[in-house]
């Protein structure tokens, strides 16, 4: 929680109302319904127990707004990544299906980054 207080004062200091920090449970995000426009998630998922990853998300689906977009970043499944151990890495296509699964959507794919995949998922409007 060290970095949320510093990311809150940073916030408070700099007088933006729109930043609130939030302390989430391994499978629950803890942010209301329908709240947020945007979600970012960065090397978060292969760190995540398998058990745990869909519950996760569906409670980071259910924050999202309709048409809102979910950016997911996390290590490419190669041996080339030396951060984690390799049995601990996501294939692209696990990530994908485990994203669909809850609802959302692909929209969109980029590969600029050397050790990540970079995947951007839409929640359909209802």
């Amino acid at each position: 929680a060290g970095a949320l207080d510093k990311l809150k004062k940073k916030a408070e200091s700099e007088r933006l109302s729109n930043i609130v920090t939030v302390v989430s449970d391994p499978t629950e995000t803890k942010l209301q319904q329908k709240s947020v426009d945007v979600l970012f998630m960065c090397d978060v998922l292969h760190e995540v127990p398998e058990a745990q990853r869909i519950p996760l998300v569906k409670s980071a689906v259910r924050a999202l707004k309709p048409g809102g977009f979910f950016y997911l970043l996390d290590y490419r499944k190669s041996r080339d990544v030396k951060f984690d151990p390799y049995d601990k890495l996501i294939p692209r296509d696990d990530l994908v299906k485990l994203c669909t699964d809850t609802g959302l959507r692909l929209d969109g794919e980029f590969h600029y980054l050397k050790y990540q995949v970079f995947l951007r998922f839409l929640k359909p409007v209802e």
